[in-house]
């Protein structure tokens, strides 16, 4: 079995935000963005896409709403992930089209593994994710500079918008603990 090796970094945002994934050649696309939410952090409330080499890949949900510019998309559901990916390719997975999170997947490597039942992991990243509804990465600059002012107006409602009811607590934007999500 090939086991991809993926870097994916959330884009426009400082310092960077990344997650390193171990997955299934064999998984689908739409596998690979179930654990790209898991790895981030995202809860799956919104449409994506993915785009590599040019064609673009959506889920059947997703395909319902596409806009029809440019080709249309493909149901990633039905794409395995050995079949786009290849070594150092790279791709894009965009989440929520409102807040516009972009991530570069690079393909770092690739191997074989004699274990048909691996599952994907998540073994290395940077950082916190940013809050799902939070606007995108512009928003979330906003978060970030709101809660880090304690004298800011609109600190606490941010801080009760992130369920954060104790203020002695804090959002802490570079906490990332891989062993927190191990196998996907």
């Amino acid at each position: 079995m090939k086991i991809y090796q993926l870097r994916i970094d959330l884009l426009d945002i400082k310092p960077p935000i990344w997650r390193r994934l171990l997955v299934p050649g064999s998984d689908s696309l739409n596998d690979l963005h179930y654990n790209i939410q898991t790895a981030f952090g995202w809860y799956d409330c919104h449409l994506h896409e993915f785009e590599i080499d040019g064609a673009r890949y959506q889920s059947s949900e997703g395909l319902k709403f596409d806009s029809g510019f440019g080709e249309p998309a493909t149901n990633e559901e039905k794409m395995q992930i050995q079949k786009v990916f290849k070594k150092d390719s790279m791709g894009m997975y965009i989440y929520d089209f409102g807040d516009f999170w972009r991530h570069k997947i690079k393909v770092e490597k690739i191997t074989t593994s004699e274990n048909s039942d691996f599952d994907a992991q998540v073994i290395g990243g940077k950082r916190a994710c940013p809050p799902e509804d939070c606007g995108g990465p512009w928003g979330y600059a906003n978060l970030l500079e709101i809660l880090n002012d304690p004298k800011n107006p609109e600190r606490k409602d941010y801080l009760d918008w992130l369920g954060i009811d104790d203020p002695s607590k804090e959002f802490d934007p570079d906490y990332f603990d891989t062993s927190e999500l191990g196998e996907l």
